[in-house]
């Protein structure tokens, strides 16, 4: 297992430094579906940045591995992170 994790941290460290892959930042996002994939449409501040297209397998497995980090974090700050839908609702209890 400790192997598997130092190649892990080797490749994103890799990939963090490459000047040939992109870095991309998004604060939003939306998704549709196909009926053999799903794409996934990268936003900044509502304008589109990038768009990925993956294989359910994948998908699922990304959705899988996001709420284990997710689920790190809130353990260990005691807070859970609200997601947009949750900061919709309560910006709309205070009329914006």
């Amino acid at each position: 297992m400790a192997d598997k994790l130092s190649t892990i941290d080797e490749l994103i460290q890799k990939a963090v430094e490459s000047n040939e892959i992109p870095k991309i930042y998004f604060n939003g996002f939306a998704n549709g579906l196909g009926n053999s994939d799903i794409v996934i449409v990268l936003q900044s501040n509502g304008k589109p940045v990038a768009v990925l297209n993956t294989s359910f397998t994948i998908a699922k497995t990304l959705v899988q591995k996001l709420n284990d980090v997710i689920g790190i974090i809130e353990k260990n700050s005691g807070n859970t992170i609200m997601t947009t839908t949750d900061i919709d609702k309560a910006l709309t209890k205070i009329g914006k």
